[in-house]
């Protein structure tokens, strides 16, 4: 079996930092798009198992977004936004 395969993969992170004095927040987005081509063969053993092979390729798009701010003692000194 031969097909085109097309995926969204997502991912996202946190830092974080606070106390009385002033608070650090950053935040980190991941979105991909995966496109390619995949070959598959498998064999049935029995009515409940099979052996497989799988094989693919393709190109993955990505983009990465950061949103930065910092405050310390209740006065903004950065909030940033990178695309």
């Amino acid at each position: 079996m031969v097909g085109i395969d097309f995926s969204y993969y997502t991912t996202g992170g946190r830092n974080h930092l606070k106390d009385y004095s002033g608070e650090y927040k950053s935040d980190m987005l991941i979105n991909g798009y995966r496109i390619g081509t995949k070959y598959r063969n498998y064999n049935i053993l029995n009515s409940k198992l099979y052996f497989g092979v799988q094989v693919s390729a393709g190109f993955i798009f990505s983009n990465l977004n950061i949103n930065e701010k910092l405050n310390i003692f209740d006065e903004v000194m950065a909030d940033e936004e990178y695309i």
